[in-house]
């Protein structure tokens, strides 16, 4: 209880949980290569993106993994409309697409 009687005042509702904030980090080499480092909490992947006429090339890297810490490299016909000339987001969207496919 306060002096004035009133009791304490009651504790703030729980608020959702904090969320997990993504970094993604994007290094463009021309209209055809990108590396996108991503990180997200203890989650951390590199992508090597390469396009070239008739085919792309990501080779990703998973160094949140340490039990495999090996490169994997997908080639793929590079779909119709393919470009790397995107938004970061949209790019990191193709490139997840892309690996969950081929895997």
């Amino acid at each position: 209880m306060r002096q004035d009687g009133a009791p304490p005042p009651a504790d703030p509702a729980p608020g959702p949980a904090t969320p997990r904030t993504r970094t993604v980090d994007v290094h463009r080499y021309g209209p055809d290569a990108v590396v996108l480092d991503v990180h997200l909490g203890q989650y951390r992947e590199v992508f090597f993106v390469l396009t070239g006429d008739k085919s792309v090339t990501i080779t990703m890297l998973d160094g949140s993994d340490p039990t495999h810490h090996e490169a994997q490299v997908f080639v793929f016909a590079k779909p119709w409309q393919w470009s790397l000339d995107a938004p970061d987001d949209e790019v990191l969207l193709r490139v997840w697409q892309s690996v969950g496919v081929q895997r």
